[in-house]
């Protein structure tokens, strides 16, 4: 799929659709704190992180809903469909110029990330990716036709773009199907991983924007190059967090 986007099988890239599940579990009301597992270094797994009380429910899965530790889906499968736009786009390295959106933040319950997610995302180019709840998928628009990708199946429209043939001569992505196996053979080899740290980064980075987006309930500009928010000091305190004294560097 990013193959046929890179190599203008749909023509100009015009919209970019990324669905994301919705928070898929309930959100409890109390919690009572427990013993901390004898296995468990529960201060490690804090890391960084505001001290909690351990309750059982706070760490996998559960960990995702809370605003100490996660974003929401928008941090979590985020990460994963963002990732593969970015790349279609060829901006893996890079990310977009303005950012706008809303959620619904939970009024009751512990958890605290936002859910129903509509954030948009404009590009250099002037192409517009929106990142919205519902399904687990891409879909890419363009002056020619359409590709959605999910990770069970690829549509095309036209369908016979599905059949085409990437040339030698044309843009060839780097292939991995296994990146455990990837990242062992990297460290033999020295050659770059197939989603080394600057792409993980940035496919993370786009996720935080879109949360600190809905957090402040307006539109915002980003420098990719700088990577700060422009003209805007309420925007880039929110790039950090105060670790706990102990962590800090």
């Amino acid at each position: 799929a990013c193959e046929l986007v890179r190599n203008g099988r749909i023509g100009k890239i015009r919209r970019v659709f990324v669905d994301i599940p919705a928070n898929n579990r309930p959100n409890p009301l109390t919690w009572k704190e427990e013993a901390v597992p004898s296995h468990f270094d529960y201060d490690m797994w804090l890391g960084p992180a505001p001290w909690e009380p351990y309750v059982a429910q706070r760490c996998h899965y559960n960990f995702r809903f809370l605003s100490d530790y996660s974003g929401g889906q928008m941090t979590n499968w985020g990460a994963h469909h963002l990732d593969i736009a970015q790349w279609a786009l060829g901006m893996d390295e890079s990310g977009p110029i303005r950012i706008s959106g809303k959620g619904q933040f939970p009024q009751d319950g512990l958890f605290d990330t936002a859910d129903n997610v509509m954030i948009e995302y404009t590009y250099p180019g002037d192409i517009t990716m929106i990142c919205r709840t519902g399904g687990s998928s891409v879909l890419f628009e363009g002056d020619n036709g359409k590709i959605y990708v999910s990770r069970e199946e690829l549509k095309t429209w036209p369908d016979s773009l599905k059949g085409t043939t990437i040339l030698p001569t044309e843009t060839r992505l780097y292939r991995s199907i296994n990146h455990r196996a990837n990242f062992l053979e990297c460290i033999r080899t020295r050659r770059r991983a197939i989603a080394d740290v600057e792409i993980g980064h940035r496919s993370a980075t786009v996720c935080h924007l879109g949360t600190i987006a809905m957090q402040l309930g307006r539109p915002l500009r980003w420098n990719p190059a700088l990577e700060q928010f422009v003209e805007d000091s309420d925007a880039n305190k929110l790039l950090s967090r105060s670790p706990r004294a102990k962590w800090a560097i």
